[in-house]
């Protein structure tokens, strides 16, 4: 099966990731799949080796010569699976003149930031709306799209993936922390705490750090472990209250560009901490539980079905500096062998739950389903969307 994957950018998102890990695993599944891409501003990630694709021109959405590409990159696919909002509406037009090809549009994100950007959210409604159907990586997603009027047959929950890389990858020993450590101008015998993820509001870096605060003030002057904030600055009037507030709270923390080995640095440090408003299916915590980093996370999203709270890892509500700062306390506390088998619990867990080679099968399943079913575009219906359930 020829699969065309498109998406707007090569830029350090989760997206991003998942999608080429999805492409990896395709190909070893048996299916024949190409990557698409149109902004080259932020390119971050490369194709993997063996993957077909590349960069798509646009100088704008009416660029004639953008049109053209997108129209031979999808023509020879069975399946066009785009993600995100945009990618979505365009592959959506661009199919309106596939009569082969079934276009299948991806929502990966949390229902609060499409109800929080309008412009976002009509686009993702007719993406939608010109699909035959539409998945998400989070139940939360799902749940919101079956509101807005698409069939539940129609719209399908396939979870984020592992990557192969890191289901190979061996437990890090005491060497690979320090070199990861010390690759990275960080203190080998002062394993941070990490935040993975851009710089912006919803990730909530300066609630964590608020948090932090009040960790530190509840130990009595009692130093914390390093901060790492690891991302892409975003939101610049965020980037600036992050470093005045680490001045402010007199805090040991540093933010760093987005890092080439993730799963090192997490491996590396003695807590993952997410702190976010709202997430779909974050890969961070995915990531953090698979290399057995105790894993704090607020309870966002999928993050209730990826941790056990208590068990393989600790949560608590999005938004409550209060109770984040709580968790922080109870993952800090832990003693060494505590934190290590909670580590190996999460580790363990993620792994049976979320190998690639099996996620991959089930997307596979659904393109076969609509090609060979061929079903009919979702319509639009009351302002929203409407799901045609026959065959053609």
């Amino acid at each position: 099966m020829r699969i065309c994957l498109l998406i707007d950018s090569m830029g350090p998102g989760g997206a991003q990731q998942q999608m080429l890990r999805l492409a990896q695993s395709l190909a070893v599944a048996g299916a024949t799949p190409a990557v698409h891409w149109y902004n080259q501003a932020s390119a971050f990630h490369q194709l993997p080796p063996g993957i077909q694709g590349g960069v798509l021109p646009k100088r704008s959405p009416a660029d004639p010569h953008f049109w053209r590409a997108l129209q031979r990159a999808t023509q020879t696919a069975d399946v066009v699976h785009a993600w995100l909002p945009y990618p979505g509406l365009y592959a959506g037009l661009a199919g309106l003149g596939l009569d082969a090809a079934a276009v299948l549009h991806g929502v990966r994100c949390a229902p609060q930031l499409l109800d929080g950007q309008p412009a976002q959210l009509r686009a993702t409604l007719a993406a939608a709306a010109m699909s035959r159907a539409v998945t998400a990586n989070a139940t939360t997603m799902v749940d919101w799209l079956v509101a807005r009027g698409i069939a539940p047959q129609r719209v399908f929950h396939l979870p984020n993936q592992l990557d192969p890389a890191l289901l190979d990858r061996p437990p890090a020993t005491p060497e690979d922390k320090h070199a990861a450590l010390v690759g990275l101008g960080l203190d080998p015998a002062r394993p941070p705490i990490t935040c993975l993820g851009r710089l912006d509001r919803n990730k909530n870096q300066i609630g964590l750090l608020r948090a932090l605060g009040r960790v530190q003030a509840a130990d009595r002057g009692r130093p914390l472990p390093p901060v790492v904030l690891a991302g892409e600055v975003q939101d610049l009037a965020v980037g600036a209250e992050v470093q005045s507030l680490i001045v402010q709270l007199g805090l040991d923390a540093r933010v760093l560009r987005p890092v080439a080995d993730p799963a090192a640095l997490l491996a590396a440090s003695r807590v993952s901490v997410l702190a976010s408003l709202s997430e779909g299916s974050p890969n961070v915590v995915l990531e953090g539980l698979a290399v057995g980093t105790v894993t704090v996370s607020t309870q966002v999203g999928e993050v209730p079905s990826l941790v056990r709270d208590g068990d393989t890892g600790l949560t608590c509500a999005a938004g409550d500096d209060a109770a984040l700062a709580a968790c922080l306390q109870r993952a800090l506390s832990l003693d060494p062998q505590s934190a290590q088998q909670m580590g190996e619990r999460a580790r363990l867990d993620v792994r049976a739950r979320y190998g690639a080679l099996p996620i991959a099968r089930r997307y596979l399943e659904l393109y076969e389903t609509a090609v060979a079913e061929r079903w009919l575009r979702i319509g639009p219906r009351r302002g929203f969307l409407r799901s045609y359930t026959g065959s053609r």
